[in-house]
């Protein structure tokens, strides 16, 4: 048993590391328990249990997202933990971005048409971008636009889903699909964005170009969906009104975002429900957890779980 100093090369006290720990501390099994490192933190009373689920993750700004778990079916899993615990330190050098495929498909008519769609496409990005790429989140974009003629797409509403995604012609396999239509289900004005996870395809989403209550955020909230902000189910992951979130949360309804929770982080890249780490995909965490579908925690932190000056 030993204190342990983690580092993280390359980040600063104004550019912090956020450490998740679970794993033995002293007397207690701790669950996802939230350091910020300026650049070190130092994790109290370190040993190795086997009776306690042991895992650190980590984030910050402008860097990718690590995981590492001690696995009870893979033996030496715990080596890396075991080693740090001897050394009373341990490194941890945080990767680039994931980078999240896109495929844009700019539904419209005419060059008048085309243009609303680019200018949305273009407002919508320029809010995207630093949200995932400055709050910790670990992702950013690789962008890929075409231009769709209307006629060729069924009635832009996700219980067509499922049509749209075994047509090669209008639907990318490898990549999320973003569908910059004039009005989601034709119907003018109702609904600015919708994301098709209800019908199983959380890989596609609609865009209305045409609608004036699209805000800037509106693109990376639906994209928090299709990467496995979809729990609780009952509310799709919303935010709304929820005890611990204010309005300039990333899966409220707002015409801004300042925050993400950690747990929320979290989902982005380990949950099942992010679209990462579905069958076959070649971007699959590390550590990938079916988390529960409650606010409170459970297999994963709980979605409800900040700390106190992150993001920084």
């Amino acid at each position: 048993m030993g204190n342990v100093v983690v580092s993280f090369p390359g980040t600063t006290a104004t550019n912090p590391a956020l450490l998740l720990y679970s794993g033995r501390e002293g007397a207690n099994c701790v669950s996802y328990k939230p350091y910020i490192a300026n650049p070190t933190v130092t994790l109290p009373d370190v040993s190795y249990d086997p009776a306690c689920v042991a895992e650190m993750d980590a984030f910050a700004p402008l860097f990718g997202s690590f995981a590492n778990w001690v696995d009870p079916a893979v033996a030496g899993s715990e080596a890396w933990l075991t080693d740090a615990i001897d050394a009373g330190s341990i490194s941890i050098a945080l990767p680039d971005f994931t980078l999240v495929p896109l495929r844009i498909w700019l539904v419209a008519n005419g060059s008048l048409g085309v243009t609303k769609a680019q200018a949305m496409r273009d407002r919508l990005l320029d809010k995207a971008f630093p949200i995932l790429e400055t709050m910790g989140i670990g992702l950013s974009l690789d962008t890929a636009s075409t231009v769709l003629n209307p006629t060729l797409l069924p009635v832009p509403f996700c219980t067509n889903s499922s049509s749209i995604s075994t047509n090669s012609a209008i639907y990318d396999v490898n990549r999320i699909n973003v569908y910059f239509v004039q009005n989601y289900g034709n119907i003018p004005n109702l609904t600015p964005a919708y994301n098709c996870w209800l019908q199983g395809h959380r890989e596609i989403i609609f865009v209305s170009w045409d609608n004036a209550n699209v805000v800037d955020p509106t693109l990376a909230h639906e994209l928090g969906h299709a990467l496995g902000l979809v729990h609780p189910n009952a509310v799709g992951g919303h935010t709304y009104q929820v005890a611990g979130f204010d309005a300039f949360n990333l899966m409220a309804s707002n015409a801004d975002v300042t925050n993400a929770s950690i747990g929320q982080l979290y989902a982005f890249n380990f949950s099942t429900d992010s679209w990462l780490n579905r069958s076959g995909s070649p971007f699959i965490r590390p550590v990938v957890r079916s988390c529960q579908d409650v606010w409170g925690a459970g297999v994963c932190p709980a979605l409800t779980l900040f700390q106190p000056g992150w993001p920084p």
